[in-house]
């Protein structure tokens, strides 16, 4: 039951880590990065991958969903699962605390791959799977503390998830590389 009800909670940030992708090649007036290409001691600081277009999708997702679990929250669904008292939290605090936690921890990642002198899409193994699951444990805190159980089921099961999700994607032919 714990499993369900992390991923349950964490379910706003994982479609969060997933939105970018879903839209990239749509919005293109959105498709600035964050970091505006500038450099930092001469290396890129996020990467062009890393953009608005990305972060307000993600966190629009977000919100969905964390408006989808209210709804379902208010009307006694799935209510036995839920880590959120919705009736006293706001799904927007949720959905966009848990969307932007993903997205930073993804960013982060970014921002460490690229002072390590690794190329945008290069594999960083276990960092690109477990980047978005501990920003999501990170922002959870402004909102509602993970456990240090809930936090270990996010990281493995969410490293898991990325992997199957990438590989997926790839196949797809939604995401060019297979990791």
């Amino acid at each position: 039951m714990l499993i369900i009800q992390t991923l349950y909670y964490a379910l706003p940030g994982m479609v969060a880590n997933m939105m970018p992708i879903l839209v990239r090649k749509r919005f293109g007036f959105l498709a600035v990065p964050v970091d505006f290409n500038k450099k930092l001691a001469g290396k890129k600081i996020f990467g062009t991958h890393k953009t608005y277009r990305g972060f307000v999708f993600g966190i629009l997702g977000a919100v969905l969903i964390a408006y989808a679990q209210h709804t379902l929250y208010m009307h006694g669904i799935l209510a036995n699962i839920s880590y959120i008292d919705y009736a006293r939290t706001s799904f927007l605090l949720v959905g966009a605390a848990l969307g932007f936690g993903a997205l930073f921890g993804d960013l982060a990642r970014s921002f460490f791959k690229r002072r390590a002198g690794m190329a945008e899409g290069a594999r960083w193994f276990p960092w690109d799977q477990i980047d978005y699951p501990l920003g999501i444990v990170l922002f959870s805190l402004l909102v509602k503390p993970m456990t240090w159980e809930m936090m270990l089921i996010l990281v493995v099961s969410g490293a898991i998830l990325s992997m199957l999700a990438t590989r997926t994607a790839y196949l797809l032919k939604i995401r060019d590389e297979k990791w």
